[in-house]
């Protein structure tokens, strides 16, 4: 039997490869002889950086940048032939910071910045957006590269400073990549407008701390950095899938480098060739945290089982919470099964020990249930 196993990872307990691992070990606990490929994988969001490192040999870099808080962290990227990957959530993600210093007010992406700065050095740089702390529709990123924002004082605004609503001005003069221009590419699952009901501040400012008063507060910014950047631009890119993304980034990504959205989870299999590691397999794994019908809106286990199901391939799906299994079935998932039991309290399932533990027993059971192999 062969087996190929890409989990993403279960967010804020088990990076992709751990819960992968996780999984091989009940693969060989039901079958001993078992051949098993482990693949780390992401759609754009955590985890990208080690899934390309994984996939391409890549060499890693590391810097010294700024994280949300503009505190020094060592961030990495990487680098492998002419192409480059920035994983966004090394500088300036939600994960570096304690759940008491969320600040989706002053939180800066001013650390992205940096990185891209640093890695402009290739033609190529493919950008990971998700599992960010900030919703500065990229002004951080775009200040550590050069750009000035001016109030209506005409005082130049510092980063982790800066109040999207009074943004009258903004210098681009001083760009530091408009000499040597690089192809940005941007791997996300996320297709949200900078502003409105959809946008980047409605949507996902609350899981960074955002009360209700500053949700509005940083909507009505974007949309006032949107209208002031407009002119220079000479196209409003506000209203680009994916502009949302990242608290914003995405759309100061559009507005710097023009840069092309791609699937994030569609990306990461084209570059393992997973097509190919799927061919003649018996067995497919994969999965994510929490599992429902969004997990089929552009999620890496929805494209993991689309390839799986071309290939003729069953797909199990495991997943720390499981909601509309009937749902999932009916896409094409073979066996979909939640490796916690329903009262399972959060704190115990979300520990590391015991997801893994969990995951590990739950892919045995299923496999030896279903005569698997």
């Amino acid at each position: 039997m062969r087996v190929v196993i890409a989990i993403d990872s279960f967010k804020g307990c088990l990076t992709s490869r751990e819960a992968g691992e996780a999984a091989c070990r009940g693969v060989l606990k039901a079958w001993p002889t078992a051949q098993v490929t482990v693949l780390p994988v992401s759609d754009g969001g955590d985890g990208l950086l080690d899934a390309f490192v994984a996939a391409c040999g890549a060499d890693v870099k590391s810097i010294t940048a700024r994280d949300a808080l503009m505190r020094a962290v060592e961030a990495r990227f990487a680098a492998a032939g002419n192409l480059a990957c920035v994983e966004v959530a090394q500088a300036a993600g939600l994960s570096l910071l304690k759940s008491d210093e969320r600040d989706a007010m002053h939180a800066t992406s001013f650390g992205v910045g940096q990185l891209l700065k640093a890695a402009a050095r290739w033609p190529e740089v493919v950008v990971g957006l998700g599992g960010t702390a900030t919703s500065d529709a990229g002004v951080g990123m775009m200040q550590a590269l050069g750009l000035r924002f001016f109030d209506n004082n005409g005082d130049e605004m510092l980063p982790g400073q800066v109040d999207l609503e009074r943004i009258v001005a903004v210098d681009k003069s001083g760009f530091l990549l408009s000499a040597k221009p690089c192809r940005v590419v941007v791997a996300s699952d996320v297709r949200n407008p900078l502003y409105g009901p959809q946008g980047a501040a409605h949507v996902f400012a609350p899981q960074k701390g955002a009360l209700p008063a500053e949700v509005e507060r940083l909507d009505a910014g974007m949309r006032n950095l949107a209208r002031v950047m407009r002119p220079m631009l000479g196209d409003d890119v506000a209203f680009r899938p994916g502009a949302g993304a990242a608290g914003g980034m995405g759309y100061a990504l559009m507005a710097l480098f023009d840069a092309q959205f791609v699937e994030g989870a569609k990306w990461m299999l084209d570059l393992l060739k997973f097509d190919k590691l799927v061919d003649g397999a018996d067995m497919v794994i994969t999965g994510e945290g929490s599992a429902d019908e969004q997990t089929l809106m552009g999620k890496l286990p929805s494209a993991v089982m689309r390839v799986a199901q071309a290939a003729g391939v069953p797909t199990l799906l495991v997943a720390g919470r499981v909601r509309n299994a009937d749902v999932l079935r009916a896409a094409g998932f073979t066996h979909v099964q939640c490796i916690n039991d329903p009262d399972t309290p959060l704190h115990i399932a979300m520990r590391p020990d015991y997801a893994a533990a969990r995951l590990t027993h739950t892919t045995a059971d299923t496999l030896s249930a279903h005569n698997i192999g």
